[in-house]
């Protein structure tokens, strides 16, 4: 998945602050958002794959040998210029002359000025306060004391040490050190039909042999109207088990691999993954039953199939996976070969995005499934350029809408009462859409605005033809 750039410089100049902000436009003064983009693409990607860097790594390189070395080099040179002649004094030595010279003019006064009684107390607390931030490690380089006393490229060299710092720092406490956590993206396929297990629990209990698709049998036929699902599993896999079930997490698991994606899906289809890093991001524990339970359900997928006839008419049969191997013997790294036509979608950018921490606070199930299927139709409607939408008064959404997207329930009441709770939590977490009403079973909605960044992040850029609206 693509580096959510803006998001990241966002983020991270949030953390560093105004004062970091300052100190770049009154020494560097170029574009502070291009300066930390270049940053984070050459200190965090590796070139060759595409693929991040191990974050807790860097940030430990950057600490050590850069951050923590550079604070004591300088409250170093600043001890040993104490006792230096100079007629160009830098730094506290400036700041002594100055004050020295204050005192003989008059306009300074050591005691109401500076609280002290004499130039070695002033020296003293100086030091004191240097050797102060130099051990905490809140501190940024650039809170030094006399950082503007540095040259324009130490400065520059500061200020993109404390990046890496920050950013490292933000991705490894709030995404545990993995950008493919920042944004969640779901196929459009899977957030467009009503397949099984998306929205909960769907058990297959009645297999029947399929003669048209060799090794497989059918395990359910959902139909709505024009709209026909056939899944199919492999034989090998319900030859031991009474019954089989996809689950939201099965999907959860699928999306989380192809956020894995790089150079190697591109040109060969295939992923590799750490089977510890799925089971991070699934289970709040990390023991040998949970690897049994991710590796159970890759074999699942793996038999997965569906045959789709869609409302247009188009006609999809597909796997999710073409295989899987295990590529040591504790099967504990995987490459995984992603089926031709999932492939080509992913390479089409048929996907919907969002950043992540958006949803995180969710509470109802169909909520996230809500979220993708209109986050679609918000990117969608902004990009028409088109005079007759008042976005204001909101566009209407049927109830028919949803149900040939989600398995909702067949009662209308209960179905209208479970979407429009889902549109509320949308609402309360300031997400994708502004406000909404209903009028009888039709949905009004009003989206919220698109700003330029976001769409840099979200949306690809051959399919970014969007109205940009400032919030």
């Amino acid at each position: 998945m693509a580096l959510p750039k803006n998001y990241l410089v966002d983020a991270t100049l949030e953390r560093l602050g105004t004062s970091f902000l300052d100190l770049y436009n009154s020494k560097i003064g170029d574009d502070v958002r291009e300066f930390l983009a270049v940053i984070f693409f050459e200190e965090l990607i590796e070139p060759e794959t595409g693929r991040q860097r191990n974050l807790k790594e860097l940030r430990s390189l950057y600490y050590r040998d850069k951050f923590k070395r550079t604070k004591k080099n300088w409250h170093s040179a600043l001890i040993k210029s104490i006792n230096k002649t100079s007629k160009n004094p830098k730094e506290l030595m400036a700041e002594v002359k100055f004050i020295r010279e204050g005192i003989e003019k008059g306009f300074i006064d050591l005691a109401n000025n500076y609280h002290v009684t004499d130039i070695k107390d002033l020296i003293a607390d100086r030091l004191s306060e240097v050797d102060k931030w130099v051990n905490d490690d809140t501190k940024l380089l650039s809170d030094y004391k006399y950082i503007k006393d540095k040259t324009k490229n130490q400065i520059k060299n500061t200020l993109k040490i404390d990046s890496i710092i920050t950013v490292t720092s933000l991705v490894i406490e709030e995404f545990g050190g993995d950008f493919n956590r920042i944004v969640k993206e779901v196929n459009d396929l899977f957030s467009e039909l009503p397949l099984p297990g998306k929205t909960g629990r769907t058990k297959f209990m009645d297999f029947h042999e399929d003669l048209a698709v060799e090794n497989s049998v059918t395990a359910e036929i959902y139909e709505d109207g024009n709209l026909s699902i056939r899944t199919l599993l492999g034989k090998t896999l319900i030859e031991e088990k009474n019954s089989i079930a996809l689950t939201p997490m099965d999907y959860e698991i699928f999306n989380f691999i192809l956020s894995r994606r790089d150079y190697e899906f591109v040109e060969k289809q295939k992923i590799y993954v750490d089977i510890g890093d799925i089971v991070k991001n699934m289970y709040s524990s990390r023991g040998v039953k949970e690897y049994k339970r991710i590796r159970e359900r890759l074999e699942k997928l793996k038999h997965l199939s569906f045959d789709i006839k869609a409302d247009d008419g188009k006609k999809y049969i597909f796997d999710l996976f073409d295989h899987i191997t295990y590529l040591d013997e504790a099967e504990t790294k995987a490459e995984i070969k992603i089926n031709e036509f999932m492939h080509q979608r992913y390479i089409d950018n048929q996907v919907t995005k969002i950043y992540s921490d958006k949803i995180q606070n969710f509470q109802l199930e169909l909520s996230e499934n809500i979220v993708f299927i209109l986050q679609k139709e918000r990117f969608a409607k902004n990009s028409l350029l088109d005079d007759s939408i008042d976005r204001k008064k909101g566009i209407a959404y049927p109830l028919a809408f949803f149900t040939r997207r989600l398995r909702l329930p067949t009662r209308k009441k209960d179905a209208l009462t479970k979407v429009e709770n889902s549109l509320h939590e949308l609402v309360d977490n300031h997400v994708t859409i502004k406000s909404f009403r209903r009028v009888n079973d039709v949905f009004h909605i009003e989206f919220l605005p698109i700003t330029e960044h976001e769409a840099e992040d979200l949306i690809d850029a051959k399919h970014q033809k969007v109205l940009f609206l400032e919030t």
